[in-house]
């Protein structure tokens, strides 16, 4: 199939699924250069026949997203919870959205496409537990948003929105629940009665709460109604997600951020930087995460979590190790280089 040449601009979309032919689900790398891309496209990627992971063999797997989103009915049906491919030693990478900030619209990415993307090796996030391989780095990731920008845009700290420290303002809580489909799938849990569960905790704890249903991206992108826009312009206690990107969005935004499941907070506070003590509702002991769980956060008995600056800016860090330009994904420069 012949493909539109496309240029490495801030303008340009490389997000159309044409320029790597992939469909929701598993597929097979099937050569050492890693360009997910269908292989009869020049790529290293098969579709994982039937999903049947008997036939995965010897070779590592890229995990597009979820295979409930697939439109063959069939296929929709078959998805595999990440245990089960850690039960059968398979070499696995998840393709999921990158830091949020990289998506939203700016001089990095005039259009607001979804030009970046996280591959991360063995989980659906990154954890302390998650490899990093030899090379791998975030300097590209600079050196790409100094390109993009023509030199306006060097460091993601350009990107992220204004910062201030990581406190409770306010009384009240921000509940975002992830979709439905994904809660019971990866967890078991029942969206509503999971909602209804933190609206209980709140209101024992004394809090006022809002909810904030995953919007659409399109509206997301107007109205000012990206997540972190509205941290910052509201006064919020907390943040309460799963299974996202809502906790390091939150966090950067100055916003405490209290999550369940794999999400995107997961990570072990270094001994030497580890600071709960800050008066009021941060008054904890020593916690070596930069979050806390539902279950932790009842019984500290409201009491949150707030990391600095420098815990926080670290973790961007780790994240950022598996995000990439969808250019160096179908080309196979994101495993090399």
């Amino acid at each position: 199939m012949q493909r539109e040449s496309i240029t490495f601009d801030a303008k340009s979309n490389w997000g159309q699924k044409h320029l790597h032919g992939l469909h929701w689900g598993i597929s097979v790398i099937q050569d050492d250069r890693y360009r997910i891309q269908r292989r009869d496209w020049g790529g290293s990627c098969e579709r994982l026949h039937n999903q049947n992971l008997d036939l995965v063999g010897d070779k590592p797997i890229v995990v597009f997203g979820n295979v409930w989103c697939h439109k063959d009915p069939e296929e929709a049906q078959r998805f595999h919870h990440p245990r089960e491919y850690t039960a059968r030693n398979i070499r696995w990478f998840y393709w999921d959205n990158p830091l949020p900030h990289l998506l939203y619209q700016g001089a990095w990415n005039t259009e607001g496409h979804k030009n970046w993307l996280r591959l991360v090796e063995g989980n659906t996030m990154r954890t302390h537990l998650t490899p990093t391989r030899r090379g791998q780095h975030t300097q590209r990731v600079r050196d790409q948003l100094r390109e993009l920008t023509r030199g306006t845009h060097t460091d993601w700290r350009d990107i992220v929105g204004p910062r201030r420290p990581v406190l409770p303002r306010g009384r009240r809580v921000l509940i975002c629940p992830s979709g439905g489909h994904t809660m019971q799938a990866y967890y078991g849990w029942h969206k509503p009665t999971w909602i209804q569960d933190r609206i209980r905790e709140c209101e024992q704890l004394g809090l006022e709460w809002q909810l904030r249903d995953k919007p659409s991206r399109g509206a997301r992108e107007v109205n000012h109604n990206r997540l972190y826009q509205q941290l910052q312009s509201q006064d919020y206690f907390a943040t309460i997600s799963c299974h996202s990107m809502v906790a390091i969005e939150s966090l950067l935004a100055g916003v405490p951020a209290i999550a369940d499941g794999v999400h995107s907070a997961i990570w072990p506070r270094p001994p030497e930087q580890a600071d709960g003590h800050r008066g009021g509702a941060c008054e904890l002991p020593l916690i070596s995460r930069l979050t806390l769980t539902t279950q932790e956060w009842l019984h500290w008995k409201g009491a949150v979590q707030c990391p600095s600056d420098s815990e926080v800016d670290a973790w961007v860090e780790q994240i950022l190790l598996d995000c990439y330009h969808k250019r160096d994904v179908y080309n196979g420069n994101w495993y090399h280089t």
